[in-house]
Protein backbone atom coordinates (compact mmCIF):
# COMPACT_ATOMS: atom_id res chain seq x y z
CA UNK A 1 0.00 0.00 0.00
CA UNK A 2 2.58 2.38 -0.97
CA UNK A 3 0.23 5.18 -1.95
CA UNK A 4 -2.73 4.75 0.57
CA UNK A 5 -4.14 8.30 1.83
CA UNK A 6 -1.84 10.09 -0.17
CA UNK A 7 -4.24 12.92 -2.85
CA UNK A 8 -4.41 12.24 -6.59
CA UNK A 9 -0.92 14.41 -7.34
CA UNK A 10 1.20 13.54 -4.18
CA UNK A 11 0.30 9.59 -5.42
CA UNK A 12 1.53 9.97 -8.96
CA UNK A 13 4.82 11.75 -7.41
CA UNK A 14 5.36 8.70 -5.44
CA UNK A 15 4.50 6.12 -8.21
CA UNK A 16 6.87 7.80 -10.46
CA UNK A 17 10.09 7.62 -7.49
CA UNK A 18 9.20 4.04 -7.94
CA UNK A 19 9.63 3.44 -11.79
CA UNK A 20 12.33 6.04 -11.64
CA UNK A 21 14.22 4.32 -9.17
CA UNK A 22 13.81 0.36 -10.85
CA UNK A 23 14.43 1.65 -14.18
CA UNK A 24 17.69 3.06 -13.19
CA UNK A 25 18.66 0.51 -10.39
CA UNK A 26 17.28 -2.51 -11.98
CA UNK A 27 15.88 -3.84 -9.34
CA UNK A 28 12.98 -6.09 -8.97
CA UNK A 29 9.43 -4.60 -7.54
CA UNK A 30 6.73 -6.22 -5.38
CA UNK A 31 3.52 -4.46 -4.70
CA UNK A 32 0.64 -5.12 -2.41
CA UNK A 33 -2.05 -2.70 -2.91
CA UNK A 34 -5.79 -2.37 -3.40
CA UNK A 35 -5.47 -0.22 -6.05
CA UNK A 36 -6.06 -2.28 -9.13
CA UNK A 37 -5.28 0.67 -11.59
CA UNK A 38 -1.72 1.33 -10.03
CA UNK A 39 -1.38 -2.55 -9.93
CA UNK A 40 -1.73 -2.70 -13.71
CA UNK A 41 0.63 0.37 -14.15
CA UNK A 42 3.87 -1.22 -12.35
CA UNK A 43 2.86 -4.68 -12.86
CA UNK A 44 3.52 -7.01 -15.60
CA UNK A 45 2.47 -10.18 -13.36
CA UNK A 46 -0.02 -10.48 -11.27
CA UNK A 47 -1.13 -12.72 -8.14
CA UNK A 48 -4.79 -12.22 -6.73
CA UNK A 49 -5.07 -13.54 -3.17
CA UNK A 50 -8.43 -14.09 -1.59
CA UNK A 51 -8.44 -15.95 2.46
CA UNK A 52 -4.81 -16.76 1.89
CA UNK A 53 -5.35 -18.46 -1.14
CA UNK A 54 -4.16 -17.81 -4.62
CA UNK A 55 -7.15 -17.85 -6.68
CA UNK A 56 -5.90 -15.84 -9.97
CA UNK A 57 -2.04 -15.50 -11.51
CA UNK A 58 -0.86 -13.77 -14.69
CA UNK A 59 -2.08 -16.39 -16.89
CA UNK A 60 -5.97 -16.40 -16.48
CA UNK A 61 -5.77 -12.66 -14.76
CA UNK A 62 -7.85 -10.92 -17.53
CA UNK A 63 -7.98 -6.87 -17.33
CA UNK A 64 -11.96 -6.64 -17.79
CA UNK A 65 -12.50 -9.10 -14.86
CA UNK A 66 -10.65 -6.56 -12.34
CA UNK A 67 -12.87 -4.75 -9.92
CA UNK A 68 -12.35 -1.28 -11.10
CA UNK A 69 -11.66 0.84 -7.78
CA UNK A 70 -13.47 4.28 -9.56
CA UNK A 71 -16.67 4.99 -10.64
CA UNK A 72 -17.72 7.18 -13.73
CA UNK A 73 -19.20 10.42 -12.24
CA UNK A 74 -22.84 9.96 -11.42
CA UNK A 75 -22.69 5.74 -12.04
CA UNK A 76 -25.65 4.80 -9.83
CA UNK A 77 -23.94 2.90 -6.27
CA UNK A 78 -25.04 -1.14 -5.22
CA UNK A 79 -28.53 -1.49 -4.97
CA UNK A 80 -29.48 1.39 -7.05
CA UNK A 81 -29.20 3.74 -3.67
CA UNK A 82 -28.50 7.20 -5.14
CA UNK A 83 -29.05 9.47 -2.14
CA UNK A 84 -32.11 11.11 -0.63
CA UNK A 85 -32.55 14.93 -1.17
CA UNK A 86 -35.76 16.47 -0.21
CA UNK A 87 -37.13 19.17 -2.12
CA UNK A 88 -37.76 21.44 0.85
CA UNK A 89 -34.93 23.20 2.30
CA UNK A 90 -33.49 20.55 5.31
CA UNK A 91 -32.87 22.19 8.80
CA UNK A 92 -29.17 22.88 9.22
CA UNK A 93 -28.02 20.92 11.80
CA UNK A 94 -24.15 22.26 11.72
CA UNK A 95 -22.40 25.60 11.10
CA UNK A 96 -18.98 26.54 11.31
CA UNK A 97 -18.22 30.39 10.94
CA UNK A 98 -14.65 31.84 10.82
CA UNK A 99 -12.64 29.05 12.28
CA UNK A 100 -8.97 29.39 12.93
CA UNK A 101 -6.66 27.27 14.07
CA UNK A 102 -3.19 28.32 15.93
CA UNK A 103 -0.24 26.27 15.14
CA UNK A 104 2.34 25.30 17.77
CA UNK A 105 5.21 28.03 18.54
CA UNK A 106 7.70 25.65 18.34
CA UNK A 107 6.56 24.17 14.86
CA UNK A 108 5.86 28.26 13.85
CA UNK A 109 9.59 28.86 14.60
CA UNK A 110 11.29 25.46 13.35
CA UNK A 111 9.27 25.45 10.28
CA UNK A 112 9.23 29.03 9.56
CA UNK A 113 5.42 28.66 8.36
CA UNK A 114 2.21 30.74 9.05
CA UNK A 115 0.93 30.93 12.37
CA UNK A 116 -2.29 29.66 11.72
CA UNK A 117 -2.88 25.90 10.10
CA UNK A 118 -6.61 26.80 9.38
CA UNK A 119 -8.12 30.39 8.75
CA UNK A 120 -11.35 31.68 8.22
CA UNK A 121 -13.23 27.85 7.61
CA UNK A 122 -16.52 28.34 7.11
CA UNK A 123 -19.43 25.86 6.04
CA UNK A 124 -23.04 24.72 6.58
CA UNK A 125 -24.31 21.29 6.79
CA UNK A 126 -28.15 20.27 6.62
CA UNK A 127 -30.00 17.13 7.30
CA UNK A 128 -29.51 15.01 4.23
CA UNK A 129 -26.83 16.63 2.49
CA UNK A 130 -23.07 15.80 2.71
CA UNK A 131 -20.47 17.93 2.28
CA UNK A 132 -16.86 16.29 0.52
CA UNK A 133 -13.57 18.39 1.73
CA UNK A 134 -10.32 17.50 -0.36
CA UNK A 135 -6.70 19.03 -0.84
CA UNK A 136 -3.41 17.48 -1.05
CA UNK A 137 -1.48 16.07 1.93
CA UNK A 138 -0.92 18.73 4.69
CA UNK A 139 -3.86 21.45 3.29
CA UNK A 140 -5.58 20.60 6.41
CA UNK A 141 -8.20 18.76 6.59
CA UNK A 142 -7.74 16.49 9.31
CA UNK A 143 -7.01 18.89 11.76
CA UNK A 144 -10.45 20.50 10.55
CA UNK A 145 -12.07 17.53 11.39
CA UNK A 146 -10.28 17.24 14.22
CA UNK A 147 -11.16 20.97 15.41
CA UNK A 148 -14.83 20.47 14.57
CA UNK A 149 -15.08 17.00 16.67
CA UNK A 150 -13.92 19.34 19.57
CA UNK A 151 -10.69 17.27 20.31
CA UNK A 152 -8.27 20.25 19.53
CA UNK A 153 -8.34 23.81 20.72
CA UNK A 154 -9.90 26.64 18.30
CA UNK A 155 -8.56 30.46 18.59
CA UNK A 156 -11.25 32.12 16.07
CA UNK A 157 -14.60 31.21 15.04
CA UNK A 158 -17.86 29.66 16.23
CA UNK A 159 -19.35 25.77 15.87
CA UNK A 160 -23.05 25.57 16.48
CA UNK A 161 -24.59 22.32 16.80
CA UNK A 162 -28.56 22.45 16.43
CA UNK A 163 -27.81 26.08 16.65
CA UNK A 164 -26.13 25.64 20.12
CA UNK A 165 -22.41 26.45 20.31
CA UNK A 166 -20.25 23.72 21.30
CA UNK A 167 -17.50 25.83 23.25
CA UNK A 168 -20.02 26.37 25.84
CA UNK A 169 -20.45 22.77 26.57
CA UNK A 170 -18.04 21.09 29.05
CA UNK A 171 -17.69 17.76 31.35
CA UNK A 172 -21.63 15.96 31.08
CA UNK A 173 -23.06 18.79 29.08
CA UNK A 174 -20.53 17.85 26.41
CA UNK A 175 -20.55 14.33 26.46
CA UNK A 176 -24.75 14.13 26.19
CA UNK A 177 -23.93 16.45 23.28
CA UNK A 178 -21.76 13.47 21.65
CA UNK A 179 -25.24 11.81 20.71
CA UNK A 180 -25.55 14.12 18.18
CA UNK A 181 -22.28 14.78 16.92
CA UNK A 182 -19.61 11.98 15.94
CA UNK A 183 -16.01 11.59 14.12
CA UNK A 184 -14.30 8.58 12.29
CA UNK A 185 -10.62 9.17 11.58
CA UNK A 186 -8.23 6.87 9.15
CA UNK A 187 -6.69 4.44 11.96
CA UNK A 188 -9.36 2.94 13.60
CA UNK A 189 -7.02 0.67 15.25
CA UNK A 190 -6.90 3.81 17.80
CA UNK A 191 -10.84 3.94 17.86
CA UNK A 192 -11.30 0.59 19.06
CA UNK A 193 -9.89 -0.73 22.40
CA UNK A 194 -7.63 -4.17 21.09
CA UNK A 195 -9.34 -5.84 23.97
CA UNK A 196 -12.87 -5.84 24.00
CA UNK A 197 -15.05 -8.10 21.96
CA UNK A 198 -16.98 -6.89 18.88
CA UNK A 199 -20.35 -7.39 21.30
CA UNK A 200 -18.89 -5.37 23.68
CA UNK A 201 -17.40 -2.44 21.33
CA UNK A 202 -21.31 -2.19 19.80
CA UNK A 203 -22.58 -2.03 23.43
CA UNK A 204 -20.28 0.63 24.19
CA UNK A 205 -22.32 3.82 22.92
CA UNK A 206 -25.29 2.46 24.46
CA UNK A 207 -23.62 2.10 28.12
CA UNK A 208 -21.97 5.48 27.94
CA UNK A 209 -25.41 7.28 27.20
CA UNK A 210 -28.05 5.34 28.55
CA UNK A 211 -29.62 3.46 25.65
CA UNK A 212 -31.52 0.50 26.07
CA UNK A 213 -28.51 -2.28 25.47
CA UNK A 214 -28.87 -4.01 21.72
CA UNK A 215 -30.24 -7.62 21.05
CA UNK A 216 -27.47 -9.79 19.95
CA UNK A 217 -29.84 -10.08 16.95
CA UNK A 218 -29.49 -6.56 16.13
CA UNK A 219 -26.07 -6.76 16.31
CA UNK A 220 -25.89 -9.82 13.73
CA UNK A 221 -27.80 -7.91 11.26
CA UNK A 222 -25.39 -4.83 11.45
CA UNK A 223 -22.10 -7.55 10.87
CA UNK A 224 -23.80 -8.84 8.01
CA UNK A 225 -24.59 -5.38 6.52
CA UNK A 226 -20.95 -4.58 6.35
CA UNK A 227 -20.09 -8.02 5.15
CA UNK A 228 -18.56 -9.15 8.55
CA UNK A 229 -19.51 -12.71 9.82
CA UNK A 230 -21.84 -12.61 13.33
CA UNK A 231 -19.08 -15.07 14.74
CA UNK A 232 -17.10 -11.64 14.81
CA UNK A 233 -19.21 -11.17 17.80
CA UNK A 234 -17.14 -13.01 20.08
CA UNK A 235 -13.90 -12.38 18.78
CA UNK A 236 -11.81 -8.98 19.91
CA UNK A 237 -10.58 -6.03 17.63
CA UNK A 238 -7.24 -7.04 17.99
CA UNK A 239 -7.77 -10.00 16.17
CA UNK A 240 -9.66 -8.74 13.24
CA UNK A 241 -7.87 -7.24 9.79
CA UNK A 242 -7.87 -3.93 9.44
CA UNK A 243 -10.57 -3.54 6.73
CA UNK A 244 -12.57 -5.02 9.16
CA UNK A 245 -11.73 -2.65 11.74
CA UNK A 246 -12.32 0.17 9.50
CA UNK A 247 -15.67 -1.48 8.41
CA UNK A 248 -16.79 -2.27 12.79
CA UNK A 249 -16.09 1.50 13.73
CA UNK A 250 -17.68 3.32 10.82
CA UNK A 251 -20.81 1.47 11.27
CA UNK A 252 -20.95 1.80 15.39
CA UNK A 253 -20.31 5.57 14.83
CA UNK A 254 -23.82 5.43 13.04
CA UNK A 255 -25.77 2.51 14.31
CA UNK A 256 -24.70 3.02 17.45
CA UNK A 257 -25.72 6.56 18.35
CA UNK A 258 -30.34 6.90 17.56
CA UNK A 259 -30.22 10.75 17.68
CA UNK A 260 -26.82 11.29 15.57
CA UNK A 261 -27.27 14.53 13.32
CA UNK A 262 -23.76 15.50 12.03
CA UNK A 263 -21.31 12.74 11.39
CA UNK A 264 -17.53 14.09 10.91
CA UNK A 265 -15.36 11.44 8.43
CA UNK A 266 -11.91 11.31 7.81
CA UNK A 267 -10.33 8.83 5.17
CA UNK A 268 -13.13 6.42 5.97
CA UNK A 269 -12.46 4.02 3.28
CA UNK A 270 -8.77 4.20 3.31
CA UNK A 271 -6.72 0.89 2.96
CA UNK A 272 -10.03 -1.10 2.33
CA UNK A 273 -10.92 -3.56 -1.01
CA UNK A 274 -12.78 -2.50 -3.90
CA UNK A 275 -15.55 -4.66 -2.77
CA UNK A 276 -15.67 -3.63 0.90
CA UNK A 277 -15.51 -0.15 -0.07
CA UNK A 278 -18.74 -0.63 -2.42
CA UNK A 279 -19.92 -2.07 0.86
CA UNK A 280 -19.36 0.90 2.66
CA UNK A 281 -20.53 3.64 0.25
CA UNK A 282 -23.73 1.55 0.45
CA UNK A 283 -24.22 2.07 4.37
CA UNK A 284 -22.72 5.73 3.76
CA UNK A 285 -25.47 6.48 1.26
CA UNK A 286 -28.10 5.00 3.47
CA UNK A 287 -27.22 6.53 6.45
CA UNK A 288 -26.71 10.21 4.76
CA UNK A 289 -30.48 10.72 4.47
CA UNK A 290 -31.19 11.59 8.17
CA UNK A 291 -27.85 13.40 8.98
CA UNK A 292 -25.21 15.87 8.09
CA UNK A 293 -22.11 14.01 6.72
CA UNK A 294 -18.73 15.72 5.94
CA UNK A 295 -15.92 13.32 4.32
CA UNK A 296 -12.45 14.42 4.03
CA UNK A 297 -10.79 12.24 1.58
CA UNK A 298 -7.80 11.85 -1.09
CA UNK A 299 -10.41 8.91 -2.45
CA UNK A 300 -12.00 11.18 -4.99
CA UNK A 301 -14.55 8.68 -6.48
CA UNK A 302 -16.06 7.86 -2.86
CA UNK A 303 -16.36 11.88 -3.05
CA UNK A 304 -18.17 12.26 -5.97
CA UNK A 305 -20.82 9.56 -5.25
CA UNK A 306 -21.57 10.30 -1.40
CA UNK A 307 -21.52 14.00 -1.47
CA UNK A 308 -23.47 16.94 -2.70
CA UNK A 309 -20.62 20.13 -2.51
CA UNK A 310 -17.12 19.28 -2.62
CA UNK A 311 -14.90 22.13 -0.66
CA UNK A 312 -11.26 22.56 -1.51
CA UNK A 313 -8.54 23.63 0.64
CA UNK A 314 -5.12 24.59 0.22
CA UNK A 315 -2.61 25.85 3.19
CA UNK A 316 -5.67 25.38 5.55
CA UNK A 317 -8.43 27.87 3.55
CA UNK A 318 -11.29 27.40 1.59
CA UNK A 319 -9.86 28.21 -1.76
CA UNK A 320 -12.52 26.79 -4.38
CA UNK A 321 -15.66 25.12 -3.59
CA UNK A 322 -18.49 23.47 -6.50
CA UNK A 323 -21.43 20.98 -6.80
CA UNK A 324 -19.77 17.23 -6.72
CA UNK A 325 -21.85 16.44 -9.81
CA UNK A 326 -20.63 19.45 -11.65
CA UNK A 327 -16.69 19.61 -11.18
CA UNK A 328 -16.61 23.61 -12.35
CA UNK A 329 -13.67 24.72 -10.33
CA UNK A 330 -12.45 27.97 -10.82
CA UNK A 331 -9.00 27.13 -9.63
CA UNK A 332 -6.34 25.65 -11.41
CA UNK A 333 -4.96 24.01 -8.08
CA UNK A 334 -8.22 21.81 -7.75
CA UNK A 335 -8.91 21.67 -11.59
CA UNK A 336 -5.56 19.66 -11.26
CA UNK A 337 -6.23 17.16 -8.46
CA UNK A 338 -9.17 16.45 -9.72
CA UNK A 339 -8.12 15.62 -13.53
CA UNK A 340 -5.20 13.68 -11.73
CA UNK A 341 -8.03 11.36 -9.85
CA UNK A 342 -10.51 11.26 -12.96
CA UNK A 343 -7.29 8.89 -14.71
CA UNK A 344 -9.14 5.18 -14.47
CA UNK A 345 -6.38 3.93 -17.69
CA UNK A 346 -3.34 2.43 -16.44
CA UNK A 347 -1.76 3.44 -19.96
CA UNK A 348 -2.92 7.39 -19.20
CA UNK A 349 -1.64 7.29 -15.58
CA UNK A 350 2.06 6.07 -16.89
CA UNK A 351 2.04 8.70 -19.42
CA UNK A 352 0.32 11.54 -16.95
CA UNK A 353 3.68 10.52 -14.25
CA UNK A 354 6.27 10.78 -16.98
CA UNK A 355 5.04 13.96 -18.05
CA UNK A 356 5.79 15.27 -14.23
CA UNK A 357 8.40 17.85 -14.43
CA UNK A 358 10.97 17.31 -11.36
CA UNK A 359 11.40 21.01 -11.22
CA UNK A 360 7.27 21.66 -10.51
CA UNK A 361 6.86 21.71 -6.84
CA UNK A 362 3.60 22.98 -7.40
CA UNK A 363 1.36 19.86 -7.44
CA UNK A 364 -2.13 21.10 -8.34
CA UNK A 365 -0.84 22.24 -11.45
CA UNK A 366 0.39 18.57 -12.90
CA UNK A 367 -2.87 17.12 -13.16
CA UNK A 368 -3.91 20.35 -14.79
CA UNK A 369 -1.37 20.83 -17.32
CA UNK A 370 -2.07 16.71 -18.43
CA UNK A 371 -5.97 17.25 -18.66
CA UNK A 372 -5.05 20.36 -21.03
CA UNK A 373 -2.52 18.20 -22.82
CA UNK A 374 -5.90 14.99 -23.28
Amino acid sequence: EPTSALDSVTRAWVLRAILDYCDASGAALLVVTHHTLEAQMLAQRFLQVRQGVVIRTNDDYWEDELISEYHEPGATPLGGCTGIIPVDVPPTVFEVEGLGVERGRDYQAREDRPAFALEEIGLTLRRGESIGLIGETGSGKTTLVTALAGLIEVETGRIRLGGKELDRWRGKALRRMRRHWQAGFQDASQALNPHFTVEQILVEPARLHDYPKPSRVAMKELLDEICLPGSCLGRTAGELSFGQKQRLALARSIWGFPELEVLLLDEPLTGLDADAREIMIAFLLKAKAHLGLLIASHDLGVIDRICDEVLVLQGGRIVDSVSSKQHEFVTDYAKGLWATAAIRDPVDLRRAVSMMDRDNTAFGDVGHQYSNHL
